[in-house]
């Protein structure tokens, strides 16, 4: 399994089933960049079946401490509380 391209805290994470194509995706959604202490608007996405890590078109605006959940078209972010704003 290949190591998260970066090191990121306090970001919201889903999973997406497997299927025909494979074995399904982990999203990690937004975060805390441990260095700067600043929100991050960063999607990374591993492959469960290819075992790598990419990254995925970013989120609109940086956040941190928020939940996220695949509803089979769309990956969506939902701010749980007011930080990262």
């Amino acid at each position: 399994m290949a190591d998260i391209p970066r090191v990121i805290s306090e970001f919201g994470v889903c999973s997406t089933a497997s299927s025909s194509e494979g074995l399904g995706s982990v999203f990690l959604v937004g975060g805390l960049d441990p260095v700067t202490l600043s929100p991050v608007n960063d999607v990374l996405r591993l492959d469960l079946g290819a075992k790598r890590w990419e990254s995925m078109p970013p989120l609109r605006a940086a956040r941190r401490g928020c939940a996220a959940f695949y509803d089979g078209v769309h990956l969506v972010s939902y701010l749980v509380s007011a930080e990262g704003l």
